[in-house]
């Protein structure tokens, strides 16, 4: 992946109240009134912004993704993958560390994105603060065990079950369930598909047509509606 010129592309737009971007922290049974005065630096980051390195993106150690879409990229022995990184989600200036092996990470704005800087907390007290850490370390727990998952799916073989099994793990994350199937309206063009699965783009291409012609997936528009159950689905898939 290409590393652009190391310009930020973020924007700081303002504070916002803590509670009102944190649910889980305003439904906390300790917090108190206090909780209610925490407030935390917001920042922009344009869509279409990157690729640039990590510490363009993050002023500080953390932040808390509130809306948009960001692709990190991850670059070691001339092979690039990638992940969405998307609301709800910690995002970190943490970099792979490997002596022997040269690693990059990269990030780009999908969409236009706001960010919350964890580190910019101003009014809480000191137990709010150690709820906040505590529901930051869970957050974080959850995206490394989905990250075990996206190894794994990578792994399969053949790339129409990769990308099938792929569209059912974004399914929990960014799915919305509607009478025809599980829609996931993301930017998903073929080329970042390959990027997001560890393939090749004709060959997402042609997968991609495959699952659509058997009647696993159905394009409308730029989403893309996952069609049955997800256990039957791949099952079928699998012995197809």
């Amino acid at each position: 992946m290409t590393t652009a010129s190391p310009t930020a592309p973020t924007r700081h737009i303002g504070r916002v109240r803590l509670v009102d971007i944190e649910p889980d922290l305003a439904r906390h049974p300790s917090v108190d009134g206090n909780t209610s005065r925490a407030t935390i630096t917001v920042a922009e980051i344009a869509a279409g912004a990157g690729p640039v390195p990590t510490d363009a993106i993050l002023s500080h150690r953390r932040s808390l993704v509130l809306k948009g879409l960001l692709l990190r990229g991850i670059d070691a022995a001339g092979h690039s993958i990638a992940e969405l990184v998307g609301p709800g989600e910690i995002i970190t200036c943490d970099e792979p560390e490997d002596e022997l092996l040269p690693t990059a990470v990269t990030w780009r704005a999908l969409e236009r994105t706001l960010v919350a800087d964890l580190a910019t907390v101003d009014g809480a007290d000191a137990r709010t603060e150690a709820i906040l850490l505590d529901t930051v370390a869970r957050r974080l727990e959850a995206q490394t065990a989905r990250a075990s998952v996206r190894c794994a799916i990578t792994a399969l073989i053949r790339v129409d079950l990769r990308l099938l099994a792929y569209f059912w793990h974004l399914a929990s994350h960014f799915g919305v369930v509607t009478p025809g199937g599980v829609r996931l309206d993301l930017p998903l063009t073929h080329a970042l598909l390959a990027q997001l699965i560890g393939a090749r783009r004709p060959t997402v291409t042609t997968a991609f047509g495959a699952l659509a012609e058997e009647g696993f997936i159905e394009r409308e528009g730029r989403a893309i509606i996952l069609v049955g159950d997800r256990l039957s689905a791949l099952e079928r898939a699998s012995s197809n």
